[in-house]
């Protein structure tokens, strides 16, 4: 939508964006295909299998309207809204206590904002910066070893996450 692309755009914007690692989509997509083969009446083997070759496939997945076709733009976007949360968080502003920080997602018809629970873990032997936990609707994820955190942008900081967070 025009909003999100001019709020991700703005350099006053002032965002903290998670930003899930490339193999997290590969479950996402699995589970949104399967889902929807299941409505449209598949049995639940054949929307299994199918939905998991379809995942890792980029060809089904891009081609033409086919991952419109099972999840819609608002959907998308809300997901993404999921995603954002308002002001910038750098790993080390995180607490070990779990806080909650509402997210750019405002579901309707109740119009409440949705929330992420956010610890910061310190382990024995690890470097100064905490490991991040993030709970959400459906379960948790961690930040991404391998992924940036702290990623400075004009507009905010950007982390990797392992899992697509579903509100």
């Amino acid at each position: 939508s025009r909003s999100l692309v001019s709020l991700l755009s703005n350099p006053a914007s002032n965002v903290t964006f998670f930003v899930p690692r490339d193999n997290a989509f590969i479950g996402f997509y699995s589970r949104v295909f399967r889902e929807r083969l299941i409505s449209m009446g598949y049995p639940v083997d054949m929307a299994t299998s199918l939905a998991a070759a379809w995942s890792v496939n980029p060809s089904y997945i891009f081609s033409g309207n086919f991952l419109a076709y099972y999840i819609s733009a608002k959907s998308l976007r809300e997901l993404v809204l999921y995603h954002i949360l308002s002001g910038v968080f750098f790993q080390n502003n995180f607490s070990s206590y779990n806080d909650y920080y509402e997210t750019l997602l405002v579901r309707e018809p109740a119009n409440r904002p949705q929330t992420l629970i956010i610890e910061a873990r310190f382990w024995a032997g690890q470097s100064v910066l905490p490991t991040i936990r993030i709970w959400y609707s459906y379960g948790y994820t961690d930040f991404d070893d391998r992924g940036p955190a702290n990623q400075t942008f004009t507009n905010g900081v950007l982390h990797t996450v392992n899992t697509v967070m579903t509100p």
